[in-house]
């Protein structure tokens, strides 16, 4: 992992898994036949989320209602294909040796269509979000439909990292590893006054250890349950962020997203072209998420 200078922070935890099961085993050994069982093995078990720690500080994991998604299976797969074809450059591998990773084929994903949220569906969701017994959830959805954030992102935002006044966000490091600002409406920012904290506390803490992102799980899985919403997740969020213009309805008004300039937005969104991503407005499938300086002229 040394020599890893991507940002998958879960790229440890898959290699730490073909430690265990296979770390006894010789590369001039290892098999084909021996990767495609452990796959397969990883096929039939649940996923885990984090929840916190224990007294002695150790993660406490629970399990998911569903099984490993092909696309997982897949990062497990490679994962260690990287691993092996670093060792093969560094001329760390037998001679004539082959990777076994290249035989085996990566599963087929479940390339679904893009399932966006009605208003009605969006007006319960963020009402249960409200009701949620974890305070920040409504804040947290709410910024996700209106700013078109990742996942990720809105976990790593620290107070400081917020201008109220300006309202304004800024990401320090998107996924893309490029900096940008993250417009908030009016609605975000009343909110946020009510949690406002010290410029180093994040945004959504956990309650056990403030410098972690709170585990929001099961308090997002109990509100789509009571509303009875399926096949939302935070990130369908993101890809259906456009609804901001729900929330702009102020006497001030503002200006439909058709107006915007999609060529700007990808520039925004750090998008490497305007097909990148797949925001709705309206009917419309289009690309990337606002340009911060163009949302928030419409505002004013």
């Amino acid at each position: 992992m040394a020599a890893y200078a991507g940002r998958d922070s879960s790229r440890a935890q898959r290699l730490g898994f073909w430690a265990a099961t296979h770390g006894q085993v010789t590369l001039f050994e290892l098999s084909d036949d021996d990767i495609f069982s452990a796959l397969e093995g990883l096929a039939s078990r649940r996923g885990r989320y984090f929840s916190g720690k224990d007294a002695d500080g150790k993660a406490i994991l629970k399990a998911k209602r569903t099984p490993l998604s092909a696309a997982t299976i897949n990062r497990y797969q490679a994962a260690l294909t990287a691993v092996l074809t670093w060792a093969g450059r560094r001329r760390m591998t037998p001679k004539g040796w082959q990777n076994p990773c290249k035989l085996i084929e990566l599963r087929a994903e479940r390339n679904e269509i893009v399932r966006f949220l009605s208003d009605d569906e969006r007006t319960s969701l963020l009402a249960a979000c409200r009701r949620s017994s974890w305070p920040r959830l409504y804040l947290l959805v709410l910024l996700a439909l209106t700013t078109g954030a990742r996942r990720g992102e809105l976990e790593a935002l620290r107070w400081g990292d917020v201008d109220l006044e300006r309202a304004e966000a800024t990401v320090h490091r998107s996924k893309n590893g490029d900096k940008k600002v993250l417009p908030l409406v009016p609605a975000v920012v009343e909110e946020m006054r009510s949690f406002v904290g010290v410029s180093s506390a994040l945004l959504f803490p956990s309650e056990r250890r403030p410098d972690v992102a709170y585990s929001f799980n099961p308090s997002w899985e109990r509100a789509l349950a009571v509303m009875a919403i399926d096949g939302c997740i935070i990130r369908r969020l993101q890809q259906a962020h456009s609804a901001w213009e729900h929330f702009l309805r102020e006497p001030r008004g503002c200006v439909r997203p058709a107006t915007l300039d999609i060529r700007v937005c990808a520039r925004t969104a750090r998008q490497a072209s305007t097909g990148k991503t797949a925001w709705c407005w309206g009917r419309e499938r289009v690309s990337a998420s606002l340009a911060a300086l163009r949302v928030r002229d419409a505002l004013h």
